[in-house]
């Protein structure tokens, strides 16, 4: 059976910031700064395709989204 509901468009943005600081020759640390999402735009998930459910949530009603903005921060030493 061919589906004819589509998913609605995605729109996500990511950044990330380093900074490297070289403390002798051979060695550095790197800070860095990574948002995913970063605008926090709401991405749902698929509309339901189940016909036998009438009630709130059934046939093309869009029930949940994904995640929203992820940030992490991390120092790595090289």
């Amino acid at each position: 059976m061919r589906r004819f509901f589509s998913r609605p468009g995605i729109f996500n943005s990511d950044m990330a910031l380093l900074k490297n600081t070289q403390i002798r020759e051979t060695e550095q640390l790197e800070f860095r700064v990574e948002a995913f999402n970063i605008f926090n735009h709401a991405q749902f998930n698929n509309p339901s395709g189940d016909i036998n459910n009438t009630g709130t949530g059934g046939l093309g009603y869009v029930t949940s989204s994904s995640r929203r903005r992820i940030m992490q921060i991390a120092l790595k030493f090289c």
